[in-house]
């Protein structure tokens, strides 16, 4: 091959690819232990014009190379891979809802193939009382924050081709989505501190489970109204705590209901939890789907019998100590060290830790505070007689898991806090999820 021709050919794969940094590989990886996609439920009060947002995602689709791409490896290197645009069109369906049963809730929305692409889809849900729209991806393509800014920018895109049909959003490239950048602010000395500081996670309980395998998804659902949110703040200006850690504080303290057997010698009790980084390095303007969250553990010492006020000291003690740090440098310089060690050594590196949770069958349950949706990100929204919609309530529906892997969230709309576990029915008793989330909702002030 000439060298203008190896050039061209070069360029061109260069526009049909990229290299996929660290955080999209191990959170793809990360489907090894639960089913990855992520949604949003956004509920109106009337209908949507289905056309106009099915054209406004595909827009979307066609901006972000990165969302019209599915996740490959070649040669042992992970790559971001364009797909062909006549892909896009399975990125929208339509739903009719007929009965309560079939909420979206007793039937969560279909995975998406992060493999397959594109990494976006969008349901919309129609039923007498109104329209749902889903916004769904996989957690290999982006973190929580990330679907909001997404979704937030679908609904811009929606907005402005209600005002102007030829409205056409500029591309956006490929966009950086890396780590690199934070760790080269930061001394090599720095970074052996914070990789030191790193302590291995340990494994000390499980969520009961019936068995391992595989069931039905759903999800149980719980609601704290803007009353209870007051009493929340209430009690954490008189203990010094966030919203975050007095949930934190109620969900290990459900836990040692459900699951006291599970105890060690010491009554030492852990679970996982995240963070997003991104205000802390900088990144916190770009506003792009990406994956920009860490996880740290949270340790106290409790058992059935301890209350909230026993336990929350010792987690504002851990959240503010994180905060005040080099939050995540640790997180990230041990990714990259697993990641440029190569592709093999990453598998090794998940084939472990499922072989761990295989043997042991415990695995720390995981916490996450998605935070706020806030209104202002995706109003005003146009229905189809010309009408601006209410929005009525909005909620994220997290992963899938399956044993022994258990996660609850929490995001907050309209100062109504929303609990939520997505599970696999079978492995999981529904009926002890149930009584888990009425545990959490019991020690919440």
């Amino acid at each position: 091959m000439s060298g203008n021709n190896s050039s061209f050919m070069n360029n061109f794969e260069e526009e049909l690819r990229t290299p996929a940094p660290v955080f999209d590989v191990f959170n793809v990886y990360f489907d090894c232990i639960y089913e990855p996609t992520m949604h949003i439920l956004f509920e109106f009060d009337g209908r949507i014009d289905g056309k106009c947002l099915e054209n406004a995602l595909t827009k979307a689709i066609n901006a972000d190379p990165y969302l019209s791409s599915r996740y490959i490896e070649k040669d042992k290197i992970p790559f971001w891979e364009k797909i062909p645009s006549v892909f896009f069109k399975e990125a929208f369906y339509l739903q009719e809802i007929s009965k309560p049963e079939e909420n979206i809730f007793a039937n969560p929305p279909p995975a998406l193939d992060v493999y397959k692409g594109p990494q976006v889809r969008a349901g919309l849900y129609r039923s007498k009382k109104g329209d749902s729209i889903v916004i769904s991806c996989h957690h290999g393509f982006c973190d929580a924050k990330g679907l909001k800014d997404l979704s937030s920018e679908i609904f811009s895109i929606y907005q402005k081709l209600q005002r102007n049909p030829d409205y056409m959003p500029e591309s956006k490239g490929w966009y950086y989505r890396g780590t690199k950048d934070i760790l080269e602010k930061n001394s090599k000395n720095k970074i052996k501190d914070a990789l030191a500081a790193e302590e291995p996670f340990i494994d000390r309980w499980a969520f009961p489970f019936e068995y391992k395998g595989r069931g039905n998804p759903c999800y149980t659902v719980r609601e704290l109204n803007p009353e209870r949110f007051g009493k929340i703040k209430e009690f954490g200006k008189k203990y010094g705590a966030t919203v975050n850690d007095i949930i934190i504080a109620a969900y290990i303290l459900a836990l040692l209901k459900i699951a006291p057997s599970n105890s060690e010698n010491d009554l030492k009790k852990t679970l996982l939890t995240s963070a997003d980084i991104r205000k802390y390095y900088g990144r916190d303007k770009d506003n792009l789907p990406q994956n920009l969250s860490v996880a740290y553990e949270i340790s106290v010492i409790a058992d059935e019998n301890s209350e909230l006020t026993d336990v929350i000291g010792q987690i504002t003690d851990i959240t503010r100590k994180k905060k005040s740090g080099d939050l995540g440098l640790g997180c990230i310089a041990f990714y990259e060290e697993i990641f440029k060690e190569g592709m093999d050594n990453l598998r090794l590196f998940f084939n472990n830790m499922v072989s761990g949770y295989d043997s042991s069958n415990l695995k720390n349950p995981v916490f996450s505070n998605i935070g706020i949706i806030d209104t202002d990100c995706f109003l005003p929204v146009l229905g189809t007689d010309n009408k601006i919609l209410e929005l009525k309530n909005a909620v994220f529906l997290p992963v899938i898991c399956w044993p022994a892997g258990f996660l609850m969230t929490i995001s907050t709309f309209r100062d109504t806090i929303t609990l939520i576990s997505g599970y696999e029915e079978g492995p999981y008793s529904k009926k002890t999820v149930e009584t888990f989330l009425e545990y959490v909702d019991s020690y919440i002030p």
